[in-house]
């Protein structure tokens, strides 16, 4: 169901977030945590990936016209 992906998802972002602020390497998080450090790197991957949306883009001339 939705709101059991959405638990899963929160809980994994939390853990990649305390991670990151642990000062700790993936794998001693991971065990210090009971994680399985496949499904970590599987999250972190997925929460490192972008979002697709538009970028703003400024064309800036690459002559002088004067």
């Amino acid at each position: 169901t939705p709101s059991e992906l959405e638990k899963l998802r929160t809980t994994w972002k939390q853990h990649i977030c305390n991670w990151q602020q642990s000062g700790q390497t993936q794998a001693a998080y991971c065990r210090e945590h009971e994680l399985n450090t496949h499904q970590f790197y599987y999250w972190k991957g997925r929460f490192d990936k972008p979002k697709a949306g538009f970028v703003k883009i400024v064309v800036v001339s690459a002559y002088d016209a004067s």
